[in-house]
């Protein structure tokens, strides 16, 4: 977690973001990742849309994002 809290305090303020803990289960099959609501409510469109995830080693997945539902759906490997 300190890695993750490092890795955020060096991104750019102007760039939304947020962290999150996942469980091996997580990364292993589908699974929908719950967001934080506020961050949805500020950041993410209103309709559905593609949109990238980044590890910490800098590797993007693209991933499908449902605007309709509290839980995000992951559809790109390594997180589905």
């Amino acid at each position: 977690m300190a890695r993750a809290e490092e890795i955020q305090a060096s991104l750019a303020p102007e760039l939304p973001s947020f962290w999150k803990l996942l469980m091996r289960s997580h990364v292993s099959q589908g699974f929908r990742l719950g967001l934080p609501s506020e961050f949805c409510k500020l950041h993410l469109p209103r309709l559905d849309a593609a949109v990238d995830l980044e590890d910490e080693s800098g590797e993007k997945y693209i991933t499908k994002y449902v605007a309709d539902r509290t839980n995000r759906q992951s559809s790109s490997s390594p997180y589905s």
